[in-house]
């Protein structure tokens, strides 16, 4: 669970600093902020559940989701600078 968390928080830092250093747009960074933020704070949670095996399905499915916007608003915002 440390692990993950840790994971998490250094994928987070990674895909909010696309926008920060200009290679995304800023819908990339309100989306990246809001989906990052809810997976950190799932990764949270994990230490306080009961049933690990449900919170590392709901963590799974999260990756999913979140990496799989991330990738479509890196293709749709992207800086042309």
């Amino acid at each position: 669970k440390v692990s993950m968390l840790v994971y998490t928080l250094l994928f987070s830092i990674a895909t909010i600093m696309l926008s920060l250093c200009g290679y995304t747009g800023s819908w990339y960074l309100v989306i990246s902020t809001v989906s990052c933020l809810y997976w950190i704070r799932l990764a949270i949670v994990g230490f306080y559940t009961i049933d690990d095996k449900m919170w590392a399905r709901k963590m799974f499915v999260a990756s999913i989701i979140i990496i799989t916007i991330l990738s479509l608003m890196m293709s749709i915002d992207f800086s042309r600078a």
